[in-house]
């Protein structure tokens, strides 16, 4: 019996932050990330910076045996020069169970996450992150972004 298993909540947590903090990338998924448009933020002075998060494709992230079970949870944070969060982690959990029609669709493309970070304008460095709560693997990927 581990950590993992009597409490799976915190382990999650725990990898996650961790993964987030690593100035190393974990490679047990392999993960994409790219920016996609900026556009005027809703608040005063910030940018509103949209992202995308693609897996490669990876049969071991689905669990037939459970009706198709994917349980994943993505996280990104963005950091200023000096190493700091600007914020809080933002992401989601996703849990589910497929349709045979979103299993064949996956099968041939991928997983993806999109999501989206109010900036300020400067320089910062995103730690993006993935981790398959069936299994405990991770996959993380730093990436620069200048805010104008």
């Amino acid at each position: 019996m581990t950590n993992a298993t009597v409490d799976p909540g915190t382990s999650r947590n725990n990898d996650i932050a961790l993964a987030l903090q690593s100035p190393v990338d974990f490679t047990s998924i392999a993960l994409v990330a790219r920016w996609d448009n900026v556009e005027p933020s809703k608040e005063p002075g910030k940018k509103h910076v949209n992202y995308e998060m693609q897996l490669a494709v990876d049969p071991t992230l689905i669990n037939e045996a459970e009706n198709n079970h994917v349980a994943m949870e993505f996280a990104a944070l963005a950091k200023a020069p000096d190493g700091k969060p600007v914020d809080g982690p933002s992401g989601k959990r996703i849990e589910t169970h497929l349709t045979p029609e979103k299993l064949s669709a996956i099968r041939q493309d991928s997983v993806g996450y999109r999501g989206a970070l109010d900036l300020a304008p400067g320089e910062y460095t995103f730690r993006f992150v993935v981790r398959d709560d069936l299994s405990g693997r991770i996959g993380s990927v730093a990436a620069p972004l200048k805010v104008e």
